[in-house]
């Protein structure tokens, strides 16, 4: 529950949608792609890619969530897909001090993308 109160504090919730966890070392947390300034001009993958791009320029590693999904024969509207689009992050190994600082850094990164 640390990291959700982390990104509570630290993420615009215009950017997110922490759902309930179930139990486990990682939490998946949606990108809300319908809210991106850029959505839909560009498509939710592409938006996508420059988010994870962002992270990596703020130092965190998150797991895009297209990596764990089953692929499917049916196609996605743009609107589909962006309220499919997840990251993984894993909260078991970071001391608390370690963190909040790739919390922050999440936020800052999602603060550019979404240029507020």
């Amino acid at each position: 529950l640390m990291m959700i109160d982390l990104l509570k504090q630290h993420v615009d919730p215009g950017t997110i949608e922490i759902p309930q966890p179930s139990g486990g070392m990682f939490l998946f947390v949606r990108l809300k792609i319908e809210t991106h300034p850029d959505f839909p001009t560009l498509s939710p993958s592409i938006i996508a890619k420059r988010v994870f791009d962002t992270m990596v320029e703020e130092k965190v590693l998150a797991v895009p969530g297209l990596y764990f999904r089953a692929p499917s024969l049916d196609a996605l509207t743009p609107e589909e897909e962006a309220r499919k689009t997840f990251f993984r992050i894993s909260f078991s190994l970071p001391p608390p001090d370690v963190m909040k600082q790739g919390v922050e850094r999440i936020g800052r990164a999602l603060a550019r993308d979404w240029r507020l």
